[in-house]
């Protein structure tokens, strides 16, 4: 029996973005962030805390940079010579090998050294913030699209993660604007599959029947066809409202709209769905 998964704040945040721009998360992602909107919504407010961003990074980096003087540092010494644990460090290493302050011991596979490049943690924060990094991405899904590389979020996220030194949830969030740019296919429809097809009218016969029918002040009368079987007209046009009403509970959903989206789930499950489903089987 697998644990469930824990995603941080971070994470609830980029899974919420991507919901909204109407991507589609694992049955895992969405209960997690269901979960978190539910306390959020519970919840008193709270202060926010005045812990200074970052401090924890240069820690480790310094404490490294004093360890190195006189051995080899790795996460465990640095734990225990911070009180962190050895999965916050792990966090901060990871963090400063990406961002270029740390590589492997060519030595010591398993063992990081220092590099040479000037610390400077405010850059991690203005890289993030870049304006290029849409284009970065944009730059490496049509690259991928160029190689032939069928278009999977998840596999375009991987590999373009990578590459951009982005977390794979981030690139996520600009698949959205890529689609609005023509770049990549739109989004499936996740009720596709759920729908029902209309059913298909059985041919009548049609007879001409003058209707006098007032159109304007200004125009004549003229005749027109009615169906021999009038249920059927009824039944077809059921149906039609049932669709429509169902394409507006879907667009509800994605706009997040839960008003319209209550109001269409209600009309669905009233008597609209009965009546629908009598005549739809007396027209068989």
């Amino acid at each position: 029996m697998t644990g469930m998964m824990s995603f941080s704040e971070s994470d609830l945040n980029e899974l919420r973005k991507l919901r909204d721009n109407g991507e589609q998360l694992e049955p895992e992602e969405l209960r997690a962030l269901n979960r978190k909107e539910l306390f959020d919504r519970n919840r008193k407010p709270e202060p926010a805390p005045n812990a200074t961003i970052g401090v924890t990074y240069r820690k480790v980096y310094e404490t490294w940079l004093e360890q190195s003087k006189t051995g080899h540092p790795s996460e465990r010494s640095i734990a225990e010579a911070l009180g962190k644990t050895v999965s916050t460090i792990h966090h901060h290493v990871a963090n400063m090998v990406r961002d270029g302050y740390l590589v492997k011991d060519a030595i010591r596979e398993r063992e990081y050294v220092l590099t040479d490049k000037p610390f400077n943690p405010s850059d991690r924060e203005k890289a993030k913030q870049s304006p290029d990094t849409l284009a970065r991405i944009r730059e490496e899904t049509v690259r991928l699209r160029n190689e032939g590389v069928a278009f999977d979020p998840a596999e375009y996220a991987r590999i373009i993660s990578e590459r951009v030194g982005k977390s794979k949830k981030t690139v996520r969030n600009y698949f959205a604007t890529l689609r609005r740019e023509g770049v990549l296919p739109p989004a499936e429809n996740p009720f596709a599959s759920q729908r029902k097809p209309k059913p298909e009218p059985k041919p009548v016969v049609n007879k001409e029947e003058p209707m006098s029918q007032e159109l304007t002040a200004n125009k004549e009368t003229a005749p027109e066809k009615q169906c021999e079987n009038p249920r059927a007209i009824i039944t077809n046009a059921l149906v039609g409202i049932y669709d429509s009403i169902s394409a507006l509970q879907r667009a509800a959903y994605h706009a997040n709209d839960k008003v319209v989206y209550m109001f269409a789930t209600k009309l669905l499950n009233g008597e609209l769905m009965d009546i629908k489903a009598n005549y739809s089987k007396d027209a068989k």
